[in-house]
């Protein structure tokens, strides 16, 4: 004791057991560990980079599975599969809208999309209810996007093994792979709306399945859920490509067309 003041002393954590400070390390962020912690010294950034941290934290996260680890060829690379998660997110890239068109192709190109902030501070997209009447407010920020005349299309192409998939889990496990989309128009104008999804094998010409969706909505509030489950697709899917597109239906200037929102391609592997 100095001064009446009790003298704080420094706990070395590195002295515990291995398997102790990885399970306390275990509970930080992953980009963290990665950014922060493995630089404070060699005996943090050995246990950082070791395969049994990250497997505990894929554990955690509750995104492991049988056929995963028992039908791959070699290591398998826990730290790598945390980061990518294949099998448990959103597959579409900037599916909220937070980045203006960012990661989607537009077919014609120009004007003919914009986004509308919404929901969750409780104001909403022109025209139409509030989302989150529909959905909750469980999915943090979200703006859609909005069409106008001109007949409008976004596109993206998902590569499945870029983004983490196993060629194993694709061709014989194949779990059912569920896409969906809110959409709706306005109070005053009625609008179109299509949403085409089509599963490649490598090539990306070889067309394995597909699904397409084609709705004239009449003028209204209401939002409404495009929802399909890919079940037994073929072997060999390695590719998916979502569209969706729409406009008004009475030719007006501006942004009066169909809404968008939340377009998801995404595994479901409650039952695997």
């Amino acid at each position: 004791m100095m001064g009446g003041q009790m003298q704080k002393e420094e706990f070395p954590l590195t002295e515990v057991p291995k398997e102790i400070f990885e399970n306390i390390l275990s509970f930080l962020p992953g980009k963290d560990l990665l950014l922060v912690c493995s630089r404070v010294n060699k005996e943090w950034k050995t246990v950082i980079d070791s395969q049994s941290l990250w497997h505990l934290k894929c554990q955690r996260l509750q995104i492991l599975f049988a056929d995963l680890l028992h039908n791959h060829d070699g290591p398998f690379d826990f730290k790598q599969y945390y980061f990518k998660n294949p099998y448990t997110r959103n597959l579409l890239k900037n599916s909220k809208a937070l980045e203006g068109v960012k990661h989607w192709s537009l077919t014609p190109l120009g004007d003919y999309y914009r986004n509308e902030t919404m929901f969750i501070k409780e104001d909403q997209p022109h025209g139409s209810d509030p989302l989150h009447q529909f959905i909750g407010k469980n999915f943090g920020d979200i703006q859609n996007w909005v069409t106008s005349y001109i007949y409008s299309s976004r596109e993206q192409m998902i590569d499945l093994i870029a983004e983490g998939c196993h060629s194993h889990i694709l061709d014989h496990v194949r779990p059912p792979i569920v896409i969906s989309e809110w959409y709706a128009a306005r109070y005053d104008c009625g609008s179109e709306f299509d949403m085409e999804v089509k599963m490649y094998a490598e090539n990306k010409e070889e067309l394995l399945d597909s699904h397409q969706f084609n709705c004239n909505l009449n003028a209204g509030r209401q939002w409404f859920q495009i929802r399909h489950v890919f079940n037994a697709y073929p072997p060999g899917v390695r590719y998916i490509h979502y569209r969706h597109a729409g406009k008004d239906r009475k030719f007006w200037a501006g942004h009066y067309g169909v809404k968008m929102a939340l377009p998801t391609v995404q595994f479901e592997m409650n039952n695997l």
